[in-house]
């Protein structure tokens, strides 16, 4: 992964180390062996086929066997266990490995993927979700980084070539589903799909997807981000246009932390400046979305800000801190001294809230360790019924930008 350059502040606050050990220590010897042995499904009756990603955990941390495999699930571990193992965590490479050859079941002969797949790997559901595809070739695109690169790109090519000959909408973007069955259309598959494009650019640059990276990006800074209040649409009109009444006011301050990141990588990639789009987003995300006492993400708040969810879930909590880490790197770089021991203070509160609220601590109560409390209501209590696998992307990726924050000489040490 690709880490913020060095300038004039130096690498790294050293207050942060608190922090960076608290979350190391989390991810390396509690996180990773949990998951490691609680990841994949029990064996399959068939001798030698993979066993796939658990959908998700009961609250004691039992495996819930909901009957069914959701590919962006799948594809979301996958990723996770791809960069885990890319770190050098012990015992990950065989689990990426195992998911991945479950997932490869989800695979269509004309480039596209089915969303939906049974504990066996029979396809349930054909239909070609945009927002699943996108997290199949993130992970693909990642998991190819470990050995063949080759298969990882040909299959990157099949799935473009679908994407494109059977998704692309005359308006702009992409039809969420094909074949349709509505005509809504969303921001968070093509925010995903930007995130695959930036995963494939890691694994081999090609002109096909870095001129789709930009197109992409071009699309969240230019149509899905309004340019009167600064909110992230979610549901859209064919059109673009964004969707009337109550359909088209609820804001995801999540999404806002996303695209942030994204857009902040996709400039370092490409040398296109994002730099209005990225200050507006954090803008209102900070201003509307993040609890002033508590430095927790609001699950969603209206256009003018109002809160309509007070609650707060761990992967938003995850993003807000990946993306506070990439506007940290932005003020090193430009030599903005205020703006970095701002951002470090806020990295700071956003990670002590994460692991004394979700993941350690008095306040999330965890059992098993290595686990998570993934929402919190409105008062901060935990309220999870189920621990969502899919959240140990979200989880690995933020960890992963704050090691990438350590001074030079310590980044072995993280690993």
């Amino acid at each position: 992964m690709n880490s913020p350059d060095a300038g004039p502040l130096g690498r790294v606050p050293t207050r942060l180390g608190r922090v960076q050990d608290g979350f190391r220590d989390w991810m390396l010897s509690l996180a990773a062996p949990f998951w490691c042995r609680q990841a994949l499904a029990r064996p399959p009756r068939l001798r030698g086929a993979p066993r796939g990603a658990q959908e998700h955990l009961d609250i004691a941390g039992r495996p819930a066997r909901p009957g069914f495999r959701r590919l962006r699930v799948q594809a979301r571990l996958l990723s996770a266990f791809s960069l885990l193992a890319e770190r050098g965590v012990p015992d990950t490479l065989p689990v990426a490995a195992d998911i991945a050859r479950f997932i490869s079941r989800a695979q269509q002969p004309e480039g596209s993927w089915a969303c939906l797949l049974s504990p066996e790997g029979r396809v349930i559901d054909p239909t070609s979700d945009l927002h699943d595809t996108a997290c199949a070739l993130q992970a693909f695109a990642r998991f190819s980084r470990l050995g063949d690169g080759a298969s990882g790109l040909a299959l990157a090519h099949a799935t473009l070539d679908h994407i494109e000959r059977d998704m692309v909408h005359p308006d702009g973007g992409f039809r969420d589903l094909y074949p349709a069955r509505h005509d809504w259309r969303h921001q968070t598959p093509h925010m995903h799909l930007l995130e695959a494009m930036l995963a494939l650019h890691d694994l081999h640059p090609e002109p096909r997807w870095d001129r789709l990276a930009s197109v992409l990006a071009r699309l969240g800074a230019d149509r899905f981000l309004d340019p009167f209040d600064d909110t992230l649409g979610e549901r859209f009109l064919p059109d673009l246009h964004r969707a009337p009444g109550l359909e088209g006011e609820g804001v995801i301050p999540g999404h806002h932390a996303h695209w942030i990141w994204l857009l902040d990588r996709h400039a370092a990639d490409s040398g296109e400046d994002h730099d209005d789009a990225i200050r507006r987003l954090d803008r209102f995300c900070l201003r509307h979305g993040v609890g002033p006492e508590t430095a927790l993400i609001r699950d969603e708040v209206g256009r003018d800000g109002t809160l309509r969810r007070g609650s707060a879930r761990l992967w938003a909590q995850a993003d807000l801190l990946h993306a506070q880490c990439a506007l940290h790197g932005r003020a090193v770089r430009r030599g903005d001294l205020d703006d970095a021991l701002d951002r470090e203070a806020l990295i700071e509160r956003i990670a002590d809230a994460m692991l004394s609220r979700f993941l350690l601590g008095r306040g999330a109560m965890i059992s098993p360790p290595g686990a998570w409390i993934d929402v919190l209501d409105e008062g901060a209590r935990p309220a999870a019924d189920r621990i969502p696998a899919a959240t140990l992307c979200h989880l690995v990726l933020a960890w992963n930008a704050l090691e990438q924050l350590r001074p030079l000489d310590n980044d072995a040490a993280s690993r």
